[in-house]
């Protein structure tokens, strides 16, 4: 097996985890998928392990272990507020008049195609500090990237957007979105438009 099948099958059991997860979650399982959650642990420190010649293999790697990581953070506050009882999910919060476009962050090896629009939930990243030190929840955002590289896959615009740059592009947008508009709070969404994956961003009181 090759560097890219092995990718290839890092990429499918993270995203068969990600499922059981959500069917655990929804109570359709008795149990978490530790099974899998092992074999990609085990297939990281495996590729972790090799030296990687190819700098868009190396660069998928990271992008693949940086969301599992990721998608870790959401499972164990889940598991947390599942053993405690407390109930997930929030209200929503009103809308500010204004609408502000967050722009892609720079995808690298970029492979540009058209394709059918596509839409998905809103997700709100949400700055428990005032706007000089605004935060976003790392599971919101981990929600937020599966959508947005999912948009881009369907648009045909490539997969490989480094997940810490897109953390930061989040962060960076909702602390400038709060000081325009002085909201408590900002939600991102996946839009695509004229065959291109985008953000937006709408504040939020």
């Amino acid at each position: 097996m090759n560097i890219i099948e092995e990718l290839n099958q890092l990429e499918h059991f993270i995203e068969r985890c990600r499922r059981d997860y959500d069917m655990f979650f929804a109570g359709h399982q008795k149990h978490p998928p530790w099974d899998i959650q092992r074999k990609v642990e085990a297939i990281i420190n495996r590729l972790s392990d090799k030296k990687l010649n190819n700098p868009q293999a190396s660069f998928r790697l990271r992008n693949l272990v940086g969301r599992f990581g990721m998608y870790n953070q959401l499972w164990a506050r889940k598991n947390r507020e599942r053993e405690e009882g407390i109930a997930i999910g929030r209200p929503v919060a009103r809308r500010s008049e204004k609408l502000v476009e967050a722009p892609p962050p720079p995808p690298p090896p970029p492979e540009p195609v058209e394709a059918p629009p596509r839409t998905a939930e809103p997700v709100t990243a949400e700055p428990s500090a005032p706007p000089t030190a605004a935060k976003s929840k790392p599971d919101s955002v981990a929600k937020l990237f599966d959508r947005y590289v999912s948009a881009r896959q369907d648009t045909g615009e490539g997969t490989n957007v480094d997940i810490e740059a897109f953390r930061q592009l989040v962060m960076k947008q909702a602390k400038k979105i709060q000081e325009q508009l002085g909201c408590k709070s900002v939600t991102f969404r996946v839009t695509v438009e004229d065959g291109k994956a985008k953000l937006k961003a709408v504040g939020r009181n």
